[in-house]
C-alpha cells in the first residue's frame, strides 16, 4: 500500500489493522480477516502520519485512488485531513 511508502505509521482497513509482514519469499501486507466488499459498500482507510504526505501519495497521478477509479468507475472516493485524533486498532498477528 502506497500509504507505508509515504510515511503512514499505522493503517486499518474497515477496523482491521494492516500491519507489513513476510509472506514467502517477498515484502507483503497482512490482513486478518480481510476481505472484499460487496458492490454498495463503503471501505474505509484509516491512517496515521503526515495528512498531506498520506493524502498526496493517494491522489498523485497514476497512484492509488487514479487506479482504482479506473477499476470501479461508479466507486467515489473522499479523503479527509480534519481528523485531529485517530485510534487504530491493535493487530491479532504475531
Amino acid at each position: 500500500m502506497r500509504l507505508w511508502s509515504a510515511g503512514a505509521d499505522g493503517i486499518d482497513v474497515n477496523g482491521i489493522r494492516i500491519v507489513p509482514g513476510i509472506v514467502g519469499s517477498g515484502p507483503a501486507r497482512v490482513a486478518s480477516g480481510l476481505a472484499p466488499c460487496a458492490a454498495g459498500h463503503t471501505i474505509v482507510i484509516s491512517a496515521i502520519g503526515n495528512r498531506d504526505a498520506l493524502a498526496g501519495a493517494l491522489q498523485r497521478p497514476g497512484g492509488f485512488l487514479s487506479q482504482f477509479s479506473a477499476g470501479y468507475p461508479d466507486a467515489t472516493s473522499r479523503i479527509s485531513r480534519r481528523v485531529t485524533n485517530l485510534l487504530l486498532p491493535a493487530t491479532d498477528q504475531t
